[in-house]
Formats: C-alpha cells, structure tokens, sequence
C-alpha cells in the first residue's frame, strides 16, 4: 500500500461544502504535530496534537542506525502509545519535516485499521500556504486612532456582537508600539504568528466587513505581512 500524502492544504485552506459554506479542513482531519521536541515548541502548529516524543538529535542517530537501534525502538513504543488517537473514525493528518522517518513509521503502523494522511511538504509549504489566504480580498474596517483612545475596547465589543475582527495584538501576544508587553506573556515564533493569523483570517466572509485596528509594522518582535498592511488602509 502507497503513502497517502495530502498535497496541499491543512490548517488553512478552505474547502467548499454542497451548501457552498466555507469550512476548515482541521474539522475534518485530526491534525498531529510529529516533529521533533525543538520544532514543535519553537514553531507550534495551530489546532495540533503534539507528539513532543523525541528530540532532533533522537532523529539524527535513528537516520544513521535505522528503526532496529536502542533509539528506533524506544520510538516505536512510544507510536504504539499513541493508539487511542487512531482508535476513531476521523481520519488522521500527520505534519513532520524530512526525511519523514517518523510520520512514515506512524503511518505503515496504523494504516492497515485507520486512514492516514501525511501533509506534503512539511512546515515550509504550510508556510508558503498562509501567502495565499493573505491575498485574498478582504473587505477591512480599520480604526484609527492614539494609544489608550479605546480601539481594542471597541474591538472587543464588536466580537461579542458576532462581527468579525482581527485581533492582531491578541494574536501577537503584543498590546502595540506603546504599551508593548506589559503583562509579560510570551510572544509567539513568527511562524506560528503567521499560521494563527491565517487561521483567524481563514473563515471570514469577505463580503462583509472585518473591523481591525491601525498597527504599525511590527508588534513586538511579530511582523505584520505587508500584504495585510496594505489592506487596511
């Protein structure tokens, strides 16, 4: 039996139902993160279980003494672990970077009773997948205004009421050029920054308006895509 890959899409492409409703694949995959330890808590992958389970240097020595080895086989117990997770009937979408080693070992274990896709490309084309919901046509309401003037407040507001709004400093985990990180929060990678803000961006209407407030470039250490900041003006 062939490797299943899935080509494109994963946390971010929409696809359109016989209702002609927008929806995002990770309601119908159950989406797993099998990086290695330092991948996953540097870049997470939004909407993912994360099989933090070995480290690159674990995938260094299982490239050079194969799945046989004292490390190959700690691996494979620790993916026989995992059967709860296969145990349903939503199909599984693996995310892992090359060689693959890990998503193929998971997929020839659980294949034979569950189905089991591998996201084509790794992290870089999941990346390259935000460029296009980036571009799409969104019909942006932008809020002008000065520090403390009540921009987010209002923000705050409308998303309560149903409206759609970007948050951008709640994706950032950034309160803007002047009150920066107060609270101290961890701001996430500028990889996951970018997947969260897909994500967000994913399901909106672009018919109807999506309120957002004026941000400069950056927030914090989290680039806003120029192509975003061009929208809102």
């Amino acid at each position: 039996m062939d490797l299943a890959y899935l080509n494109t899409y994963c946390i971010l492409k929409l696809h359109l139902t016989k209702l002609g409703k927008q929806d995002f694949r990770w309601q119908t995959y159950r989406c797993i993160d099998v990086r290695p330890r330092e991948a996953i808590q540097t870049s997470p992958i939004p909407e993912t279980v994360r099989f933090e389970f070995y480290t690159e240097r674990d995938l260094a020595r299982l490239q050079s003494k194969g799945f046989s080895s004292a490390t190959g086989t700690v691996i494979m117990q620790k993916i026989y672990s995992f059967s709860d997770l296969f145990s349903s009937n939503i199909p599984v979408l693996l995310f892992d970077d090359k060689p693959f080693l890990i998503a193929q070992a998971i997929w020839q274990h659980y294949q034979p009773t569950h189905e089991n896709l591998l996201y084509k490309g790794g992290f870089k084309d999941l990346l390259k997948e935000t460029v296009g919901v980036f571009r799409s046509n969104f019909n942006f309401f932008t809020f002008y205004g000065e520090s403390g003037s009540g921009k987010t407040e209002l923000l705050d507001v409308l998303s309560k009421k149903g409206e759609q709004v970007l948050n951008l400093e709640k994706i950032a985990n950034h309160q803007g050029s002047v009150f920066g990180n107060l609270q101290k929060i961890p701001q996430p990678s500028q990889e996951t920054f970018l997947l969260n803000l897909a994500k967000t961006l994913s399901p909106f209407d672009i018919q109807k308006p999506i309120f957002v407030e004026s941000e400069k470039l950056s927030l914090g250490k989290n680039i806003i895509p120029l192509t975003l900041i061009e929208k809102f003006e």
